[in-house]
């Protein structure tokens, strides 16, 4: 039997009508995010404390107005001594901005290249979790507006030893299963078909292999022989907390209706 204490991290809601599972994907690139922002950062403000060649284009593009003013009041000083016409500034503005143009790119690329993690951190939401119904013996989730389900037995759970296959086999993988639109968990032939494969449960793991126990736990839920504690509460890893609420499911009609119709089409196929 499942020990529900040791996976709580891979709730996002848990009782004895429904269990909600994150998913695993999410906090995996939330945290590449962090490591490619930081570094980032960390070379951009190193590059404006250090890097002279940058600091001196920096300035240029910052003060560009200033520097354009002072070179036209350079020459105009000089051609007055000359006894020449320089031209209106407006003609000498225009064509002087031409050599700010590639200072302009450089700092505004790299401060946009910098901010760009940080910018899908403060608006990225965490994806709907993947519902296991027990009243229904259904599995589901809402992505892009329609339902994605399955039945147990059409899951075709795989068990990840790794998150990617640059890792070092150690136990921190997912488990993976199948979710199908409507009318399409099987082809021709009445074979299941792929469907589209959801990464679920916490990173970074507490232990290894933790995703694992997804299995047994889920197995013996939806069979009825396991109750949920009302003791049992979700946590939280550090990667979950966003300045943004997690996406979740649209309204009980809604969502009813999407899978009596689901149900329905699968029934048909049948």
């Amino acid at each position: 039997m499942a020990n529900i204490n040791k996976i709580t991290r891979c709730f996002r809601a848990v009782n004895n009508s429904t269990v909600k599972i994150k998913r695993f994907n999410f906090m995996y690139q939330r945290l590449n995010i962090y490591l490619i922002g930081g570094a980032l950062l960390a070379a951009y403000v190193i590059a404006n404390i250090y890097d002279q060649n940058y600091i001196e284009e920096r300035n240029k593009a910052l003060n560009y107005n200033e520097r354009i003013e002072k070179h036209y009041d350079k020459l105009k000083t000089r051609y007055e001594y000359l006894g020449e016409e320089i031209g209106n500034y407006q003609d000498f503005y225009k064509q002087q901005i031409k050599r700010y143009y590639d200072n302009f790119w450089l700092i505004g690329i790299f401060s946009l290249v910098t901010i760009m993690p940080w910018l899908i951190f403060i608006t990225w939401r965490q994806a709907a979790p993947i519902c296991f119904d027990r009243k229904r013996q259904l599995v589901y989730t809402w992505h892009k507006g329609k339902l994605y389900a399955a039945k147990l037995d059409q899951l075709q759970i795989e068990l990840k030893d790794k998150s990617t296959h640059l890792e070092f086999s150690g136990g921190w993988g997912p488990m993976v299963i199948s979710l199908y639109p409507a009318g399409e968990v099987y082809d021709a032939s009445k074979n299941l078909k792929k469907g589209k494969r959801i990464a679920i449960g916490t990173f970074i793991p507490q232990y290894n292999y933790q995703n694992h126990d997804l299995k047994p736990f889920i197995e013996n839920y939806m069979a009825g022989y396991l109750n949920i504690p009302n003791s049992i509460e979700p946590s939280k890893s550090w990667l979950e907390y966003a300045p943004r609420k997690p996406k979740g499911f649209p309204s009980d009609n809604i969502l009813n209706k999407a899978i009596d119709e689901w149900l329905k089409q699968e029934k048909a196929i049948n």
